[in-house]
């Protein structure tokens, strides 16, 4: 899909889906998953971290923050973060857990943009187990999104699953949904977004089917050529 079609007025399926999420915030989440019973894991916050080359200078992005697991980790090595997520009700616990690391926004946002975000505000960008939670139109127009508000030579960080149909899409059903990507969906959404990507590896899941692609991609400074990801070896 390309950038244009990306920044498209949401669709009623991407809007509808959006509500479902909105609906599962509302029904606690976050509370009864079993992946955040330790509140503070620091899963994936590392290869976060490494693959952004974060710095003491940057304005850190997250899409999908929840109540702030990742940037109680990842706040203390930036100047700046701000996160954005569907539904206001978990960032009372976030206020809580962030205070006093550091200078921090939080927004609800409206599912497939990262408005109220102001165009080349932000350095360094990451959603982590976001997108396959997302339509594949959502995960297109968020793309989009990350290089309209990455400053030039800023980085994005997404993690997306593989292992699975990679031509399924979300259905209408309330409830936690899994899409998979390939790497060269993968590709086409970075590329189509006008991003340059930087960084594709593999990592192993809690299941044997199914493996994570870690990506990371940045926004060419003005006047650099873009080098196609047929043109590069992963």
């Amino acid at each position: 899909m390309s950038a244009q079609a990306a920044n498209a007025p949401a669709t009623g399926a991407a809007l509808r889906h959006v509500e479902n999420w909105r609906k599962l915030h509302s029904r606690g989440y976050f509370a009864q998953h079993r992946r955040y019973r330790d509140r503070l894991h620091a899963r994936g916050t590392d290869e976060i971290g490494r693959l952004l080359a974060l710095t003491p200078e940057d304005t850190l992005l997250e899409l999908g923050c929840g109540y702030g697991r990742a940037l109680y980790h990842l706040l203390p090595r930036v100047r700046r973060a701000v996160g954005i997520d569907l539904s206001a009700e978990p960032f009372a616990e976030a206020r809580g857990l962030l205070a006093g690391r550091g200078e921090f926004a939080l927004h609800v946002g409206d599912g497939v943009s990262l408005r109220p975000v102001d165009d080349a505000s932000i350095d360094k960008a990451f959603a982590f187990t976001v997108f396959q939670h997302l339509t594949r139109a959502q995960a297109a127009a968020y793309t989009a999104e990350f290089a309209r508000v990455l400053r030039p030579g800023g980085r994005v960080c997404i993690q997306f699953l593989t292992g699975g149909d990679t031509d399924a899409d979300q259905s209408d059903e309330v409830r936690e949904q899994s899409l998979s990507y390939s790497a060269a969906q993968i590709a086409a959404l970075v590329e189509g977004a006008g991003l340059r990507l930087t960084n594709l590896e593999l990592a192993p899941t809690d299941h044997a089917a199914y493996c994570w692609y870690w990506m990371a991609a940045d926004k060419p400074a003005a006047g650099r050529a873009r080098e196609r990801f047929e043109d590069r070896a992963y």
